[in-house]
């Protein structure tokens, strides 16, 4: 399997800095499958993801505070798989491709 670019490594790993609830895993892993969200203090959607038995399983899409989507990105049992895709504040796709 390819690795994800050092660009997006570094993205995530400062999401999981800056939100520690990401880390919280034992919670997650108690349940099979679960969606974690976290909004913004407006009620907007700010980041969501999909887990299954404790890892990524599905899709981590992030926001910005206007609601445009910034991050859309699979995983397969914790890895990065298929379609990785972000978009600038304004819509425009910076970067699109297929693990």
């Amino acid at each position: 399997m390819d690795v994800l670019p050092l660009e997006i490594q570094t993205r995530i790993q400062r999401l999981v800095r800056i939100h520690p609830w990401v880390k919280e895993s034992n919670k997650i892993e108690e349940e099979k499958l679960s969606t974690v969200k976290h909004f913004y203090p407006d009620g907007n959607l700010k980041f969501s993801m999909e887990w299954k038995d404790g890892k990524p399983h599905g899709v981590l899409e992030i926001f910005y505070k206007n609601g445009q989507l910034s991050t859309r990105h699979h995983y397969v049992n914790g890895e990065p798989q298929g379609l990785q895709e972000s978009y600038n504040v304004d819509g425009e796709q910076c970067y699109y491709f297929d693990i």
